[in-house]
């Protein structure tokens, strides 16, 4: 077979991908579990499969970059490139009893900053998270600059389960097409019953209807239902701005 036919052969196959795919998430630092002391189960398959799409699309370098540094930040952002945001989730977390949140949601932050600048600049900053780099313009100034970039995530840093918070679900063609029809039904039904008229029942109503069926006597009347004496004093200090 000539040299370009089994270029183009090889290019075309999907298992191109595949091994283009297993450099670049090894960059990525992606796993399917957590690492540290319990190493748990975690859902990141979606994005090495976004990563093989890529490859095997030849997605454009400028366009791989910026869905996986800011997917999610893109204006009307769309499933896939929130998916390959997860570049900057693939760190290895923990959830071990008694560990601090605090000090663990600063290494997640340093973890980010430091592997973006690997992958992305081909530059390593940790030197400089406790000093001025020895060799490149790197301030400390700068590495905690970019920290706080990567420091603004709203996740819970000691979560132990397979999606930890802020997940998006990930429905197939097939499971989104199934959620959109009953999301339509569930509208159909809540139009439904706001145009049914719920009858009044009255005190009344229901007083004859216990002397008819227990056999009470028509002097019985349940009286007025009143507060207990605490809800009272909560209403009335409630009106005087006590609290």
């Amino acid at each position: 077979m000539p040299t370009s036919e089994l270029s183009t052969e090889l290019l075309s196959s999907p298992r191109y991908g595949e091994r283009m795919a297993s450099h670049w998430i090894d960059l990525a630092r992606y796993a399917d579990s957590d690492g540290y002391e319990k190493d748990s189960h975690r859902q990141m398959w979606p994005y090495r499969d976004w990563v093989i799409e890529a490859y095997n699309t030849n997605m454009p370098f400028d366009r791989f970059t910026i869905e996986q540094l800011a997917g999610d930040l893109l204006p009307g952002s769309s499933q896939s490139q929130k998916i390959a945001s997860a570049f900057n989730r693939n760190g290895p977390t923990t959830s071990e009893g008694g560990a601090n949140p605090d000090e663990y949601a600063a290494k997640y932050a340093v973890d980010r900053e430091t592997t973006t600048s690997t992958v992305w600049l081909g530059l390593t900053m940790q030197c400089a998270e406790c000093h001025d780099h020895k060799f490149d313009p790197l301030p400390t100034k700068d590495f905690y600059q970019l920290f706080e970039f990567f420091n603004q995530i709203p996740e819970e840093p000691l979560h132990e389960g397979a999606a930890s918070p802020p997940s998006i679900p990930v429905p197939t063609s097939g499971q989104s097409e199934a959620y959109n029809n009953l999301d339509e039904r569930l509208l159909s039904l809540r139009a439904e019953a706001e145009g049914i008229e719920m009858p009044a029942v009255k005190r009344a109503d229901v007083r004859d209807a216990l002397i008819g069926e227990y056999g009470l006597s028509s002097i019985y009347d349940p009286g007025p239902i009143r507060e207990s004496k605490f809800r009272e004093e909560q209403r009335a200090e409630k009106s005087a701005g006590v609290w």
